[in-house]
C-alpha cells in the first residue's frame, strides 16, 4: 500500500513537470509582448501628464500640481516615450 500511494505521488509529480515543459511561464514575455507593451507606452506616453498631475494633486495638493505635477509629468512622458521606441525597434 505504502509502495502504491509513492508511486502515485511520483507519477502526479512527473505529469506537472510534463505539463510546465508544454507551455513554460516564461512563454508569456515574448517577442509580441514586447511589440505591444512598446507600441502602447509609445502611444499612451502623453497620457502620463494628467495622470501625474492628478496623482500629485491628490498626494501634495494644488499648487504642487500646478508646477511640480506638470514638470514630472512631462519627464515622465518623455520616459515612457522613449522606452516604447526603444522596445518597438529592438
Amino acid at each position: 500500500m505504502k509502495a502504491l500511494l509513492v508511486a502515485a505521488f511520483l507519477l502526479g509529480l512527473a505529469t506537472g513537470s510534463y505539463a510546465d515543459i508544454q507551455d513554460p511561464p516564461s512563454n508569456d514575455y515574448g517577442p509580441t509582448r514586447k511589440l505591444g507593451r512598446g507600441v502602447s507606452n509609445f502611444l499612451f506616453a502623453p497620457a502620463e501628464v494628467p495622470v501625474t498631475i492628478a496623482k500629485v494633486n491628490r498626494d501634495e495638493r494644488n499648487a504642487a500640481a500646478a508646477g511640480y505635477g506638470v514638470v514630472l509629468g512631462l519627464g515622465r512622458s518623455f520616459l515612457r516615450g522613449g522606452s516604447g521606441l526603444f522596445e518597438i525597434l529592438t
